[in-house]
Order: C-alpha cells, then structure tokens, then sequence
C-alpha cells in the first residue's frame, strides 16, 4: 500500500537492497509457533515449528487435522487455517521433534494447551513433519478452498458442504463468480477464470456440489449466489471450475540475516521472491 515506482521500475542494482532488523513481538504464549517452508521463515503457510526450553523443533503428523491448525495460525494472528498438512509438505526440519499425536479441539489458545505425549516422546521422522496454511477471511458455513494450482491464490475451487469437500461445474462459470470465491478467502480480485479442469480434475469419490453458478459478484460468499442447489448437477469432473486471484497481503521474507528478526526484505510478487532497493528507505518502511 506503500507509495512506490511500481513494480519492476528501478534504477537499482542488488548492492542497494533494502533491509529491516525487528523487535520480537510481545506474546504470552508459553511455548510459541513459527511456519518454515524449508529453512525460510513464512508468512501464513508452512512447517509447524514450536519453542520449548528455548529450542525450536517440528510437531509430528500423527493424529494432525484442522482443529490443530486452527490453534497454530491464531497463535500466528490469522482469523482461520485453510488446511493441516503433513508428510512434511514445506519441507523437513532438522533437529528435534517436539510434538507427537496432538488432538486439539480448536479452541486452546496455544498448542501446548492441546492434548499430546510428553514433549519430546514420538515414534515419527521428519518426513512426518506438520503444516498448516492459514488466511484472514472468516470462516463460514460452507468454506471455500482452491487445490491443485502452483501456488495458494490458484486453483481448482472446492466448497465444503456437510463436512465434505467438492468441486464446482463450471457451468456459467464466469469472473463475477469467481471474484466471490476470491473475496470470501481474503484476495482483492479475481484475475483470471479457470474451467475443463485446468487445475487437476476432482477426485473421482468427490462430490459435485455446485453448478449452474451465477453471483453478481457483490455476494460476500458462494454459497449466495443462484446455482441448481446443492448436490444437482450434469457435469463431470473434467468441467471442475477454478480461479486465479490476487491481491492478498503481500507476502514478505526476510533472508541472510543472523536470526529470524532480521534480513534482506523479499517480496513475493506472481510466483517470484524479488528485493526491494533501498533509495528513500526508512524506520516507517
């Protein structure tokens, strides 16, 4: 939201990188989280890492669901987890495994508070390692997620309808409705509509939940918008609908620093990590 030239507009070279150095935020979490993908700290999606006896470790998959990211991604500030993760999906950690068999209700204010053997007592390898992918939007009575894209803001669209997930018929599929699955998971804008199964065709065992789908484009959620209803449909999964979007807060790294607290600034922008020079750049930046 920061004024700028735009990006890719510079007269820069790398020696003129921008760079941060950051206090530690103030928490009363006893035993706190960060999300790695590999050895790079992230944003809102990544390997579950956790402090105890001031040494981070990973939390193992057995027995990891949503209830459990739910409880790590508020730990992080976010609203909602999009999915739990396992088999060590960002990578696999080195070094200690804190956590093993964690059976969270959802409601704990930190992990530690949630069901687990003794710290330290597992029967995993770290190519059991957990994630989480967490988001801003507020979660709904039927939640929407994308799947099978290169990244988090594309995909195939699922809806969660009693407990299950399914796609969409990309009958009538069109940007106004594409811009309310946008919205509902916390982007600015659709860019790009998506329908045959660009994204990898649904599971064959999936429902079809949705089809003939018409918004205006100002529904707050999918499920607002005129469709045939759930469940009714003549499509297969060859026709699932997707989405590209764009527009959610910046995702931001920082790399080469001694510590986690400090770095280059990385952007990333359409798929791609990039720098930021520092002409003009301040303690307000």
């Amino acid at each position: 939201d920061c004024h700028h030239n735009g990006y890719f507009s510079h007269n820069c070279i790398h020696a003129e990188d921008a760079a941060v150095q950051c206090l530690a935020p103030t928490t009363n979490y006893l035993h706190p989280v960060r999300l790695l993908i590999n050895n790079s700290i992230s944003q809102y999606e990544g390997r579950v890492e956790i402090l105890y006896n001031g040494t981070w470790g990973s939390v193992c998959d057995d027995s990891w669901g949503y209830s459990d990211a739910q409880v790590v991604c508020r730990m992080l500030g976010f609203e909602n987890a999009i999915q739990a993760f396992g088999y060590s999906e960002f990578g696999k950690a080195k070094g200690k495994i804190w956590l093993d068999e964690v059976q969270c209700v959802g409601t704990e204010t930190e992990l530690g508070d949630c069901i687990h053997l003794a710290w330290g007592t597992h029967d995993c390898q770290h190519y059991e390692d957990a994630g989480v992918s967490c988001t801003n939007y507020v979660q709904t009575e039927y939640p929407v997620r994308l799947r099978g894209g290169s990244n988090a803001a594309e995909g195939r669209v699922e809806v969660e309808y009693n407990g299950v997930w399914g796609t969409v018929c990309d009958d009538f599929w069109d940007i106004h409705d594409a811009t309310v699955v946008c919205h509902q998971l916390g982007y600015r804008v659709a860019t790009r509509v998506s329908s045959n199964g660009e994204f990898e065709s649904g599971d064959s065992s999936q429902p079809i939940w949705l089809d003939d789908v018409e918004c205006t484009g100002e529904e707050s959620f999918i499920s607002d918008c005129s469709s045939g209803g759930w469940g009714t449909h003549d499509c297969s999964h060859y026709e699932d609908a997707g989405v590209v979007c764009e527009g959610l807060d910046l995702v931001i790294r920082l790399v080469n620093g001694s510590n986690p607290l400090e770095g280059n600034v990385e952007v990333m922008y359409n798929g791609t990590w990039g720098t930021i020079c520092d002409d003009y750049w301040d303690i307000l930046d």
